[in-house]
């Protein structure tokens, strides 16, 4: 296979343009928050024309709404894979303890999650898009203990995303499986 030379025009690859836009966007949206999110910031950060960001995004509702998109179909594999580990672990609440920490620590993930959480501040249209990790992660929960504990640990993670996002520190496993532990347990009324 040929090396194009240097001097030679480009290959226009519209779909690959495309993904470097969206890439650049998400990444944008994560590190500075969705309002930082302009078709010039796209274009200072990627070289790449502001007359080819908008011909791909002609509105800046249609670059904020793909890059969230692209957030959230990361954050529907996380609960994919965090659905299939619980389904194999001995004990729920530690495992998902382990799975929050390790998730929790890695700034990216909780900056992304803090990113999703706050949009709907700025652009109503996204609230159903915030809100879906959140209902999957209760409907998922809901097989390890009641709705209503599910509903609570899913709000105690939300909490704890945005906290580790905005201190850059993550509660401890231990803190997190003594609290998630305490919500998934029914307590004795409730058996009763």
């Amino acid at each position: 296979m040929s090396t194009p030379s240097p001097g030679a025009p480009r290959t226009r690859d519209p779909e690959r343009r495309r993904r470097e836009i969206l890439e650049a966007a998400t990444e944008i949206a994560v590190a500075r928050g969705p309002g930082a999110l302009t078709h010039r910031a796209v274009s200072a950060q990627t070289g790449i024309p502001l007359g080819t960001i908008t011909r791909h995004f002609p509105s800046i509702d249609a670059l904020r709404e793909s890059a969230l998109s692209r957030l959230a179909a990361e954050s529907e594999n996380a609960l994919d894979l965090i659905a299939a580990d619980l389904a194999r672990a001995a004990d729920p609440a530690q495992r998902l303890a382990e799975l929050a920490h390790e998730h929790l620590l890695e700034p990216h993930y909780a900056r992304a999650s803090l990113a999703m959480v706050t949009t709907p501040f700025q652009d109503e249209q996204l609230r159903d898009l915030s809100l879906r990790w959140t209902e999957q992660l209760t409907e998922i929960l809901s097989d390890h203990c009641t709705d209503d504990a599910a509903e609570a640990v899913a709000f105690y993670l939300d909490g704890a995303l945005i906290h580790s996002a905005l201190t850059g520190r993550a509660p401890g496993t231990a803190r997190l499986e003594h609290t998630l532990r305490a919500l998934m347990t029914p307590s004795r009324t409730e058996d009763q």
